[in-house]
């Protein structure tokens, strides 16, 4: 059988039976650790997720984030930054074919803008200016026009197509997939690590590490450059705004400000970028920064009604993502251990390129694969 999903053309008979038969344990359902499930158990591993909650009940556990993400795809990477630009860029392509392919996934593609209070001449094109369809620069008048319309004081923008993901929707459709291809879950809260090598008699041969900032204190990994980085967003019912809107300009604790449409008449206005910051109850100073910064964006924002506010602690790293192989031995038995962790407030973004590496990883400990199969 082929996934159709995206662009990953995995068949499942070109693989080796042995591989089928290998098991695979993956800790954390926010997207890194779903998507990095499914990816697997398409390439023909038995895959079974333990996390303290999945996406049919995340309010069980607070700290779950990925459910509030505003997710969208705008890459970060710096020009000289190569691998975070692979794994955007595989992201990106895998998105964009399942807002064609899948479209009840959540995933649509959208215009986006991204405008700026700096001159022209201080600009520099993203890396992905050849990837997204349409990247182009705003003319001076249309400039002239937004700021116009806007009373706003912007000097220079881009536009370019990208991909909107409505987080709670794609989560519940990729946890539904990975059931319906026989993935089993097991919600569980691990003190240690280890405690995976042998669950309930069971021998896992690869255990992958996806617990976001639950590896500063899960015991065998204790990560304490992992920190939470708070965001708050405010959700308000606005069907009229149907393209993403977004200035970097940001004050102490604030993040980019953007407008997110979800695509069911409501909005994501975002965000703020707190450092260190754990507090989940929403503060009325972020929801007043929030839509003062969105209505210069977007002035129409001011007279929408606000349907709720969400708080989320985004898994940050002082030393940014890891992702690497570590293996571990049971008695004699070698048990490979893959941590994908540390993705910050980018863990939708660069999910699939990220979940491929894992996959790459994993399989390299296979030598009869030839790794151009990938």
């Amino acid at each position: 059988t082929q996934s159709t999903w995206g662009f990953f053309p995995l068949h499942n008979d070109d693989l080796p039976s042995q591989l089928m038969s290998k098991s695979v344990a993956v800790l954390g359902c926010g997207v890194s650790g779903l998507t990095t499930a499914v990816l697997l158990q398409r390439a023909g591993y038995k895959v079974h997720i333990f996390s303290k909650c999945f996406p049919d009940n995340p309010s069980t556990d607070p700290f779950y984030a990925s459910d509030k993400a505003g997710a969208h795809w705008y890459s970060f990477a710096l020009l000289e930054e190569q691998q975070q630009q692979e794994w955007d860029r595989v992201a990106f392509l895998a998105f964009l074919g399942m807002a064609y392919t899948h479209p009840e996934s959540g995933v649509r593609i959208v215009t986006g803008h991204h405008l700026f209070r700096t001159d022209k001449s201080e600009f520099v094109d993203p890396w992905f200016h050849s990837l997204t369809p349409g990247y182009r620069h705003l003319s001076a008048e249309e400039i002239g026009s937004i700021n116009g319309k806007n009373n706003s004081d912007f000097k220079f923008g881009i536009m370019y197509k990208t991909v909107m993901i409505f987080s709670s929707v794609y989560l519940k459709f990729l946890y539904a997939a990975f059931l319906k291809e026989g993935g089993q879950t097991t919600i569980a809260n691990f003190k240690n690590i280890n405690e995976l090598r042998n669950y309930n008699k069971q021998a896992f041969d690869v255990i992958i590490n996806c617990t976001g900032l639950g590896a500063r204190e899960l015991g065998g990994v204790n990560d304490k450059t992992v920190y939470p980085t708070r965001g708050q967003a405010v959700i308000i019912q606005a069907p009229h705004i149907t393209e993403i809107w977004r200035t970097p300009d940001r004050a102490p604790n604030d993040g980019p400000t953007y407008i997110l449409p979800r695509g069911d008449g409501t909005v994501l206005l975002g965000g703020t970028y707190q450092h260190r910051d754990c507090v989940l109850e929403t503060r009325q100073s972020d929801c007043d920064s929030i839509l003062r910064r969105c209505s210069a964006l977007v002035p129409s924002v001011k007279e929408c009604k606000i349907l709720k506010t969400s708080v989320g602690l985004r898994p940050s790293r002082e030393m940014g993502v890891r992702l690497e192989l570590e293996v571990i031995f049971d008695g004699s038995r070698q048990v490979l251990v893959v941590h994908n962790y540390g993705h910050g407030g980018f863990g939708f973004q660069s999910s699939w390129g990220c979940s491929l590496d894992v996959l790459r990883l994993v399989r390299a400990q296979e030598p009869e694969l030839p790794s151009s199969r990938l």
